[in-house]
């Protein structure tokens, strides 16, 4: 029998594996089982973190489960149930119950502190509450020393109509007032800018107005010159084109109760009485307080404050 030529060796062809021993595995030096054992509780930290189970979180809901436990809010089942999911969380990302009890004292002094954080901040806004409504009080008192009164203004209409009444077979003229939408004009820079009273020889006489009108003049009848401002076309004012009246569905609501109490159904037209009067009329609003808009005869003859417009 012809004996079987071994090959000669060729590092370049890989020698024949299937007879050959595994060699054991190289035993982990300590710095190995260290730096691994480091690299898991790596992956693991980070790993709770994606996934919003960190031991603050396994803390929470045990202060939580505490919570409900005195407010009787939790079954015993659901309880049993609770405890076991954390438990298994705590067991996979290596929490143990000293940490988790640590955790749980720093997140008791941390709610004590920011409960006495608002409580402090909610008890300062309370103090700065009253002392604002005080000084609003004594402003507002101040305020109505130097103000018009509403029945001193009604007087004061009352006599001047006698005074100004049109003769007979004299063109009638009609001063009527329109409440003004307050939300709109107060934070208008254009309603601002066309303001009649206050101005820069009437300045404000409070800080916040008491109110908003339009004191206009017409030879119609009041009913159709509204008509015409909530047409908002034409010959209708600019605050009524802008679209700050109160109201365009019905005079009743946008002006009717002030004209009966303070407007002027007749008023003669010699000496330029329709005009002085208007103009008197905002001036006296003016005087109560309320920011106003319409007249400006004013501007182009000084009369307000000499009889009878005082």
């Amino acid at each position: 029998m012809a004996r079987k030529k071994s090959r000669p060796f060729n590092p370049f062809i890989p020698e024949d594996e299937s007879n050959k021993r595994p060699k054991p595995p190289k035993p982990r030096t300590p710095a190995e089982k260290n730096r691994d054992e480091k690299r898991q509780k790596r992956e693991r930290k980070i790993d709770a973190e994606r996934k919003g189970l960190t031991i603050n979180f396994v803390a929470r809901e045990m202060i939580n489960l505490d919570k409900d436990i005195e407010s009787g809010k939790i079954s015993e089942s659901e309880l049993e149930n609770e405890l076991k999911r954390l438990e298994r969380i705590s067991k996979h990302y290596g929490y143990d119950d000293q940490s988790i009890k640590e955790e749980k004292n720093k997140l008791h002094e941390a709610d004590l502190i920011s409960a006495n954080k608002w409580k402090t901040r909610l008890e300062n806004l309370e103090e700065q509450e009253r002392i604002k409504k005080e000084e609003d009080r004594k402003r507002l008192e101040e305020e109505d020393k130097i103000l018009l009164s509403e029945d001193e203004l009604l007087r004061k209409v009352e006599k001047l109509r006698e005074k100004v009444q049109g003769y007979s077979g004299e063109t009638e003229n009609r001063i009527y007032v329109l409440k003004i939408n307050p939300q709109e004009a107060f934070v208008s820079l254009k309603a601002k800018r066309n303001l009649t009273f206050p101005s820069h020889k009437y300045p404000d006489l409070v800080q916040t107005p008491r109110g908003y009108v339009y004191v206009g003049l017409t030879g119609k009848t009041i009913e159709e010159r509204f008509k015409v401002h909530a047409s908002k076309t034409g010959k209708a004012s600019q605050m009524a084109k802008w679209g700050f009246l109160y109201s365009y569905d019905s005079f009743e609501e946008c002006g009717k109760e002030l004209t009966d109490k303070f407007g002027f159904p007749n008023v003669g037209w010699r000496d330029k009485k329709p005009l002085m009067v208007e103009s008197w009329l905002a001036w006296n609003f003016y005087k109560m307080g309320y920011w106003v808009w319409g007249s400006h005869h004013h501007n182009d003859e000084d009369f307000l404050g000499n009889a009878p417009y005082n």
